[in-house]
């Protein structure tokens, strides 16, 4: 959905950027957040 590799994301997770839930183990992002994260990037020309 965001088009970024594995390390970005956890980059952006790592830095506070993009909000995540963990459960046990995993490492869930809510579909809000993702909506929220991509409209607030400005557009690529």
């Amino acid at each position: 959905m965001l088009s970024i590799g594995r390390t970005k994301l956890y980059d952006l997770m790592n830095a506070g950027d993009l909000q995540s839930i963990t459960i046990g183990s995993a490492r869930r992002i809510p579909h809000s957040e993702l909506l929220r994260f991509r409209e607030a990037q400005p557009l690529a020309a």
